[in-house]
């Protein structure tokens, strides 16, 4: 077949060697200064930057170009070419699989527990704003780009959002953010909110004076109670005279003691319980008729969402809270009492009337190490009602008590070891309570966020969202949940860590080798694998490389979590064909044409005729 003249021109014109210097040239300096930037940086940041960029695949794209028109110069080849032509085509398919696997490959990473569950869930090294229609489930996770570069002052970008109806508009983003809380009187529900201010001589004189503000709203787990060092901030919601009449009493010994004090009232029978001689034991009446048994405390109460089950936080009393059972002749339940959520009791039972138990707990942390704070926690609680009222109950480690009433713009002597006054800033029995989040110093190392704009239809809104913290949009009848998050994919398999070793070498605390016993289960057919994986051996399964990454120590410092890393390269046959090209090129080079003999330049179309016609 012989080339039109506009061919043997275009051929001649990008396959020309200037250009292919050029082209490499240009390579080299790009990934010289790549590998210096990963070097500073993250792989993932270069790979958005530089390797995954439309430029650096136009530059690929651009040197096999070159490579095809100057494979094309001389055709139609000869014998001795063979070997020219086939290497060529080798870094021609090796070029296009580098293309492909860099805008269709996957990396991510899986971090496992040994003995814990299997997940399905590929980790990958970059932040999205994930979007999920709530009626329907379909969701679209949006990449931002933020990882490298943060959205510069002023600019807004707009989010590629997919089938949803919904449009995004990234107005602002914030490497760290603090939450700011708007308090306005206003809301519908009975919910106090106080704001003081601790004032606090530090070694005496003015100019060692500590001041801290801060905000107490009863009936919120995150603002019920607040801590300055060993100072421990409090509120209770206060219903009744007699209630706050009880509260305003100096505490009795067995509150004071160790786990606090079950008030417990059947059948309209009263009964005190301290909880650290109680625990785990039963009160009977003398009559036989009443059991009580306080099964369990939790010092820092929590509901374990994955094994449903409640567990403690930790060992400190942030939410104290005591599990119980009563036993009488007409049945028994049992349930949960808080110490600074008596509103939130969790009462069940089937055969006990409604109200034949009521129950209370108390708890006082004046005597108790708080937060680190082994001699103690100085305790300041606000009081809040019936009504309008504001009184105050102060306790120290040491023993010290006092009470009495707050006012507005009022300050009080906190009555501690340290010199301390507390000032009631402002107080709303109704409060209606907003948050928004503001930019904060990077060196205060807090969770990142987002300004957004929605719109759909006519409809329009601004919203913050935080790190993690998932936020409802309602627009056009349709609700979606927003979430700003890593990126996460799904996986048509899991992985479940068997046992995990890392032997170290004799007399050293370094690590010999990493090794990972995994099983690997296909979620639709269910079939499974049991593997090793290890440096430099990992696992292929459905197309994915799983090989070892790292490791995750326990708190005895032997190793208890594994983190594997999934890399999927659809573009890896590819460069596999053509390096076998390349080398198979290479040979018929030298069998074909020993002697290196220098090719002829491209004969034109006459010559050619000419040549055909003898």
């Amino acid at each position: 077949m012989l080339l039109s003249p506009f061919a043997r021109r275009f051929f001649r014109t990008f396959g020309s060697l200037k250009l292919a210097v050029v082209t490499l040239a240009a390579l080299a300096v790009v990934l010289t200064l790549a590998t210096i930037y990963e070097s500073k940086t993250s792989t993932r940041q270069v790979q958005a930057l530089v390797y995954q960029s439309w430029w650096f695949i136009t530059l690929l794209f651009a040197l096999a170009l070159n490579v095809f028109c100057s494979a094309m110069t001389r055709y139609p080849w000869r014998k001795s070419q063979t070997g020219f032509a086939i290497t060529h085509l080798g870094i021609l398919v090796m070029l296009v699989g580098s293309i492909v696997g860099l805008l269709w490959g996957l990396e991510g990473s899986i971090t496992i527990q040994e003995g814990g569950p299997s997940r399905n869930i590929l980790n990958q090294d970059f932040e999205v704003l994930q979007i999920r229609r709530l009626d329907t489930g379909a969701q679209v996770s949006v990449p931002l780009g933020l990882d490298q570069h943060r959205l510069p002052t002023g600019a807004t970008r707009k989010l590629k959002t997919g089938s949803l109806p919904v449009q995004i508009t990234l107005q602002a983003a914030y490497a760290n953010t603090m939450e700011e809380l708007i308090v306005q009187a206003g809301g519908a529900a009975v919910k106090p909110a106080v704001r003081f201010t601790l004032t606090s001589k530090m070694g005496g004189g003015d100019t060692n004076e500590l001041k801290l503000t801060e905000w107490l709203i009863a009936q919120d787990p995150q603002r019920q109670a607040v801590s300055f060092g060993p100072a421990l901030f409090r509120i209770e919601a206060v219903d009744s005279a007699e209630a706050l009449k009880q509260k305003l009493q100096p505490p009795s010994k067995a509150v004071a003691k160790g786990k606090g004090i079950l008030n417990i009232e059947v059948n309209r029978q009263p009964f005190s319980l301290p909880v650290e001689d109680y625990l785990g034991k039963e009160f009977k009446t003398s009559d036989g008729r009443i059991t009580v048994r306080l099964q369990q405390y939790f010092a820092d109460f929590r509901m374990d969402t994955q094994k449903k089950q409640p567990t403690s936080a930790s060992d400190q009393p942030r939410n104290p809270a005591v599990a119980y059972e009563v036993v009488t002749p007409e049945g028994k339940g049992g349930g949960f009492v808080f110490a600074d959520f008596p509103e939130m009791g969790i009462w069940h039972s089937e055969t006990l009337a409604e109200g034949a138990v009521k129950a209370a707990y108390q708890f006082d942390r004046s005597g108790l190490g708080f937060e680190g704070h082994g001699g103690g926690a100085n305790t300041f609680t606000v009081l809040a009602g019936p009504e309008s009222q504001l009184h105050y109950v102060s306790k120290s480690p040491e023993g010290g008590f006092s009470a009495g009433a707050l006012q507005v713009g009022g300050t009080v002597s906190a009555g501690w070891k340290m010199a301390a006054e507390v000032k009631i800033e402002e107080f709303y029995l109704r409060p209606k309570i907003a948050k928004r989040y503001a930019p904060a110093p990077e060196e205060a190392n807090l969770f990142p966020g987002l300004d957004l704009e929605a719109r759909q239809g006519g409809e329009s809104q601004q919203l913050q969202l935080r790190w993690g913290e998932p936020k409802l949009l309602a627009m056009g009848g349709v609700t979606n949940e927003l979430s700003y998050r890593m990126a996460a994919l799904p996986l048509d398999f899991s992985i479940e860590l068997k046992k995990f070793a890392a032997p170290k070498y004799e007399g050293t605390a370094m690590p010999a080798a990493f090794e990972s016993y995994v099983r690997v289960t296909d979620l639709k057919s269910g079939e499974a694998i049991e593997k090793k994986i290890w440096m430099n051996h990992p696992l292929n399964y459905h197309g994915y490389r799983i090989s070892q990454s790292g490791y995750v120590e326990g708190a005895n410092g032997e190793p208890t979590r594994s983190t594997l890393q999934l890399l999927r390269d659809p573009g890896s046959p590819l460069k596999w064909l053509g390096s076998i090209l390349i080398m198979l090129g290479l040979v018929s080079a030298f069998y074909f044409n020993p002697h290196s003999v220098k090719d002829k330049p491209l004969a034109t179309d006459e010559e050619t005729l000419a040549a055909a016609s003898k």
